[in-house]
């Protein structure tokens, strides 16, 4: 489609919204589908099961490398071919004895589990990762490891994962590869909220986010926007909450992300629950829950479920 006509379609939403309210309060939307930087959307069309099919002709050595360099919102975007192909990689890696692409198989399974809610498979998969970036002295991607690993027991273990978190930040800023530092810089924002350390949040958040936006990264991004949004609606800050949360869905749309936009539909019921808006509460909600059904994503679900519950 004509490349003016996409960006029409995209504003229809923003002009019914610009002539209902304020349209100061709406302008940045309008930026936002003008001037935002362009973004690598190469990957957009992705499609787990294609993928599957389309390299069982390729040598193993490529098979490998095709399933590690899946896209992470397209890899949670499918979860159960994704873990097909994650648990694919492991053999692959074991089979070509390449520890490294071992090292981020097994990652990618820990991401499974942790969508799965799986928290000993999660923990296991990460640790294994772990110990051989640890052999093979790369501490930038141990120090990921760490980061993932805190991130992924937060619910169940905040102070270890702090220590995981914060150790893994360490790792990776001391080593000369530092190409990961923003999303561990993003999650440890994520802890700092938690512990109601909204400044520090803040900090780690936007930390991550200017690297974020000067990679021109599309999956990251949003991510970056949707975590301000949840300090915000902690700070009752909610009309900059929702415009981060907008801004995120902007861009997830475009993406075509499965996962993201689900998630999106959380933390506007998040928001909307925040304000006591009853009936936006339960359409993004109920929203939310549906997608997640729809997507295998199992602790949205949870999620979704608890909050209708509690309303």
């Amino acid at each position: 489609m004509n490349t003016f006509f996409t960006k029409i379609i995209l504003l229809i939403p923003f002009l019914y919204i610009a002539v209902n309210q304020k349209f100061l309060m709406n302008i940045r939307y309008f930026l936002i589908v003008f001037l935002f930087p362009v973004l690598t959307l190469a990957q957009t069309s992705f499609d787990a099961e294609s993928l599957q099919y389309s390299i069982s002709n390729l040598s193993k050595q490529q098979q490998l490398y095709k399933i590690l360099s899946i896209p992470y919102d397209k890899f949670v975007g499918d979860i159960q071919t994704s873990e097909t192909l994650a648990e694919q990689a492991v053999d692959l890696a074991i089979e070509l004895k390449d520890s490294s692409s071992l090292a981020k198989a097994y990652l990618q399974m820990a991401e499974v589990y942790n969508y799965k809610d799986k928290r000993e498979k999660k923990i296991n998969y990460n640790l294994k990762a772990i110990n051989i970036y640890e052999k093979l002295g790369e501490l930038s991607k141990a120090g990921y490891a760490y980061g993932a690993l805190g991130y992924s027991i937060k619910r169940e273990d905040i102070k270890n994962a702090l220590y995981y978190m914060r150790k893994g930040i360490q790792f990776i800023e001391k080593s000369v590869d530092t190409a990961k530092i923003d999303a561990t810089y993003d999650n440890y924002g994520i802890l700092q909220g938690m512990e109601k350390k909204y400044d520090s949040a803040l900090y780690y958040h936007n930390k991550s986010l200017i690297i974020k936006k000067r990679n021109n990264d599309s999956i990251g991004i949003p991510y970056g926007y949707v975590h301000l949004a949840t300090v915000n609606i902690s700070l009752k800050q909610f009309n900059t909450a929702k415009k981060y949360i907008d801004s995120s869905q902007i861009i997830r749309l475009k993406r075509n992300d499965a996962y993201g936009i689900t998630d999106n539909y959380v933390y506007y019921g998040d928001l909307y629950f925040a304000q006591g808006n009853t009936k936006l509460a339960i359409e993004s909600f109920k929203k939310g829950y549906d997608l997640s059904i729809k997507n295998n994503i199992v602790f949205l679900q949870k999620y979704c479920a608890e909050y209708l519950c509690k309303i």
